[in-house]
């Protein structure tokens, strides 16, 4: 969290947005928790909110966190960008109410993005980091490759 709000103090000093790539946002929140002061006793939820309030805004495969196998997002606070989005989404891939996704599919990411922040998975999924990284560092240290 300390390197979101650093960043976000860089992006208002100079007037650039903060968009956040959020493919991972349930295994950072739960890194946040488990690594730094203070965050220990809140949900992956919580940290996940405070994360996102401190952007302007965001993008998500949702192939990642938020198990589904089509679809993503784009999200603004800004009202002016949310509706040239809008049109370039008209452009793209149809309107809104007919366009992109199929409801199933909708509903699955909404369904993935809860999931995914329910306490054990980003747990499983931060062992699986730390298993993944012991076994890098190993084979770098082998001297047969």
């Amino acid at each position: 969290m300390a390197n979101i709000k650093a960043v976000r103090e860089i992006c208002s000093l100079h007037k650039i947005p903060l968009y956040l790539d959020a493919c991972r946002f349930a295994e950072n929140a739960y890194f946040i928790k488990v690594r730094e002061p203070g965050y220990a006793a809140k949900s992956p939820r919580e940290i996940a909110r405070e994360m996102f309030g401190h952007a302007d805004g965001c993008t998500m495969s949702a192939k990642k966190d938020g198990p589904t196998n089509i679809g993503g997002f784009l999200c603004t606070n800004d009202d002016s960008k949310a509706l040239l989005e809008k049109n370039l989404l008209i452009l793209k891939e149809g309107y809104p109410t007919y366009g992109g996704l199929a409801g199933r599919d909708l509903e699955a990411v909404a369904v993935g993005l809860n999931e995914a922040l329910e306490n054990s998975r980003p747990r499983i999924c931060s062992r699986r980091c730390h298993t993944f990284t012991i076994v890098s560092m190993t084979w770098s240290m082998c001297d047969c490759v």
